[in-house]
């Protein structure tokens, strides 16, 4: 039975249904039996409906992928989506520690399996003529569904979310390649003529459309993913990691590229940001770090302030290749939400994203700014009020961590 219940609220009320999941004691089975096969049967069916069935133009032309084929395409989609699901939990786990999360394949499984359901939601848009703009903000929604559901279901600090949600969207984009490359390896030609499979009807005949060039325009991503699959099959697992890492690295400067991407901030000059005092409280230990892995840069600082019952810990991230996309992330949603002793707030500010958090139970307070090149600016406090933490960070040099980015 299709889970309308499920479907309804991960959408609607993420943020109260991820710790319903979170609390759920299913299995990798379950999820896939009551839950995943359903929800990737709709861009399945939906996409040999509106392509070979109805078809997609307009002003007496349409086009349609032969009936054949379009069965052949939804089988191999299908099933490449099941085998993705199980995939991604497994990326997602094994990274886990890294972003200071808590192992655990089944808690993974879940947050692919439900923070998927926005995306294959959207494949209904393919009865629409397969309208790109739906499918992208059924991706986007997917994005943030998979953000707030992080530190719920991997226990990650809401701190590390954003770069751990960047580094997965980089590995999705790599594993979506490989299983394009799949269908089009797999996916047989039923069109009359050599390399034509798609047909376009007019009101004067029929003619047949040749793909070589459209194949041609993916041929280096395609090679990318072919050099994937040969290393796997011979076994050698240095040669695999090798050609995973070109890879997504390729796919990551592709999208760093695409949305805005560039070098990080140095972790020495984020360091350098983090002010002596701050709220009136001393500054004790501090840290700095950066990297590449994968084509994916990023630099983070952070320091801890006061001790006792008032105390801050602040950290400055910058997304560097990624940047693009954690500007893009942070402003998915706006929206204020209240229960019993805690207020969760998202708005904008000018040209940065804000997110606050207080417990008045514990008297844990977040504030967070996204600025507009990206980088995302934390405070967490233990005994201090919201006023005084907003205006702890709004304090600090923000003009010049801006400046900094964009000299990058």
């Amino acid at each position: 039975m299709f889970p309308f219940p499920r479907v309804k609220s991960i959408l609607l009320s993420p943020r109260t249904e991820w710790p319903v999941i979170d609390a759920e004691t299913s299995t990798v089975r379950s999820i896939y039996r009551d839950y995943v096969v359903w929800l990737a049967a709709i861009p399945a069916l939906a996409g040999f409906i509106g392509l070979s069935l109805i078809g997609v133009g307009g002003f007496g032309v349409t086009v349609r992928v032969p009936v054949l084929q379009g069965l052949w395409n939804a089988a191999i989609g299908m099933a490449l989506t099941l085998a993705t699901v199980w995939v991604m939990a497994w990326i997602i786990d094994a990274l886990a520690p890294k972003f200071g999360g808590r192992k655990g394949f089944v808690s993974a499984f879940k947050l692919v399996a439900y923070a998927s359901t926005a995306a294959m939601v959207s494949g209904l848009s393919y009865l629409l003529t397969a309208l790109p703009v739906l499918m992208l903000l059924g991706a986007l929604y997917s994005l943030y569904l998979f953000y707030i559901g992080l530190p719920v279901l991997m226990k990650c600090p809401p701190g590390r979310a954003l770069p751990y949600t960047a580094v997965i969207m980089v590995c999705g984009f790599v594993a979506n390649l490989v299983g394009a490359f799949l269908i089009a390896t797999l996916a047989p030609s039923f069109g009359p003529t050599a390399g034509g499979d798609l047909r376009i009807e007019t009101p004067k005949g029929s003619v047949a459309v040749d793909t070589a060039r459209l194949e041609a325009m993916a041929k280096k991503m395609e090679e990318s993913a072919r050099k994937v699959e040969e290393a796997s099959k011979s076994g050698d697992a240095a040669a695999t990691g090798r050609a995973a890492n070109e890879a997504m690295a390729m796919v990551a400067g592709a999208l760093g590229g695409a949305t805005g991407g560039r070098a990080p901030v140095t972790p020495g000059d984020l360091k350098a940001l983090l002010p002596a005092t701050l709220a009136g409280l001393d500054r004790g230990e501090s840290e700095s770090s950066g990297g590449t892995a994968v084509g994916v840069s990023l630099s983070s600082a952070k320091a801890r302030y006061g001790d006792g019952d008032r105390r801050i810990e602040l950290e400055i991230t910058d997304p560097g290749t990624l940047a693009g996309v954690a500007a893009m992330v942070g402003q998915l949603a706006t929206g204020e939400r209240e229960s019993a002793g805690r207020i969760e707030k998202r708005y904008r500010q000018g040209r940065h994203m804000v997110q606050e958090v207080t417990d008045r139970r514990s008297g844990h307070t977040e504030y967070t700014l996204t600025l507009d090149s990206g980088l995302v600016v934390e405070a967490q406090g233990r005994g201090v009020d919201m006023a005084a933490l907003k205006s702890a960070v709004e304090g600090l040099d923000l003009a010049r961590l801006e400046s900094l980015a964009k000299a990058r």
